[in-house]
């Protein structure tokens, strides 16, 4: 059991050079959520596409109306965008990775194709609401491939894939996110 200044046999009050392994210790022992930790991720990306897919069959359903659903799914990319750049205090962030810039170089270089170096931290938080929108649209195309066949495990399975594929980019490990935009 890890005591004050300890992990699981690592002191986290000695430092380890320049690699902020200790660091990185106590932010993923900490009582937050940890933005380094892909099971965090993986489950915050299945609730964003859970908002998504509830919205979704709110407007099929006529119990919500589709321009408010688009508002929603708008507002949910932002908070989501807030959560990865460190902004949003309930989540612990991989440090420079999410406030300092990391990720966001991370995806200009992966979206090199689609984006400029950003200028402003306006667009650092416009590139990362673009992944989510991104998210958002590729679940409503496996939602829309899915109504006609009534393939409900299909459906699960292709948001389970985005869902991972969406998770794995954001902690800038190349996978197949970035190429769902060209195909």
């Amino acid at each position: 059991m890890a005591t004050t200044g300890q992990l699981e046999g690592f002191d986290t009050d000695q430092r380890f050079g320049g690699s902020g392994l200790h660091i990185a210790l106590q932010r993923a022992s900490g009582t937050k959520p940890y933005l380094g930790d892909s099971q965090v991720v993986g489950a915050f990306t299945r609730g964003f596409l859970a908002g998504i897919c509830e919205r979704a069959a709110a407007v099929g359903e006529h119990s919500m109306d589709r321009e408010d659903a688009m508002r929603a799914d708008r507002g949910a990319c932002h908070d989501a965008a807030a959560v990865f750049l460190d902004q949003n205090p309930a989540y612990e962030s991989v440090g420079q990775w999410n406030s300092g810039g990391g990720m966001v170089d991370w995806m200009l270089r992966a979206l090199d194709h689609v984006y400029d170096a950003p200028a402003s931290e306006q667009d650092r938080e416009r590139i990362v609401a673009d992944v989510f929108a991104w998210a958002a649209r590729f679940a409503y195309e496996a939602i829309s491939a899915h109504q006609d066949d009534g393939d409900e495990t299909g459906l699960q399975d292709d948001l389970e894939n985005l869902a991972d594929d969406l998770a794995r980019f954001l902690l800038g490990v190349p996978g197949r996110f970035e190429k769902r935009l060209f195909e």
